[in-house]
């Protein structure tokens, strides 16, 4: 039995690139996982002889982390930045708090 050949219009990812290029999935947070983020790696990554700037948004009270990274692609590409957007979830601070004092907590840890 021989494994089935791609087409020749078949694109293959190097596993590395697929998830570390664009528009990335969700990741845990080393530090403390109940906090997670995802990213937009700009091609310029690719070619870049030094470490890219980060730009960071964060999101609203409705906890849309994903569509701010997405709102940001043009941006990134146009200034060669990687865009970092945390997810914050609802209440860690307190039962269904939807305030910032997490987020200033971790941003002035982050400082």
């Amino acid at each position: 039995m021989t494994s089935p050949r791609p087409s020749a219009d078949a694109r293959v990812f190097d596993p590395v690139e697929f998830y570390h290029s664009g528009p990335t999935a969700f990741f845990a947070s080393q530090r403390d996982q109940r906090f997670s983020y995802c990213l937009y790696v700009p091609a310029s990554h690719r070619t870049a002889t030094t470490p890219l700037p980060l730009t960071v948004v964060v999101h609203g009270t409705q906890r849309m982390a994903e569509r701010y990274r997405d709102a940001y692609r043009g941006f990134a590409e146009e200034h060669q930045t990687v865009v970092l957007a945390p997810l914050f979830p609802a209440g860690i601070g307190e039962p269904g708090g939807l305030n910032g004092e997490v987020v200033q907590q971790v941003l002035g840890e982050a400082r």
